[in-house]
């Protein structure tokens, strides 16, 4: 089924990555976080399509 943008609109309310239920890990450590939005119009369509990009960025954890 495909869905039009005026049917279905994504948003975020942050700016970062909830990371209340993250579960730590013994290789790596989050630093850094961001949650955008993007809104793509394209040539055959009148309507945006909006998505929301998700990023992280991790650092490796020495161990010993």
């Amino acid at each position: 089924m495909t869905t039009l943008s005026i049917q279905v609109d994504v948003w975020n309310t942050m700016e970062m990555m909830d990371m209340n239920h993250y579960q730590k890990n013994s290789e790596f450590e989050v630093v850094n976080s961001s949650v955008r939005k993007f809104i793509t119009y394209y040539d055959c369509c009148l309507e945006p399509y909006p998505d929301i990009k998700v990023s992280s960025s991790k650092i490796i954890v020495k161990s010993g």
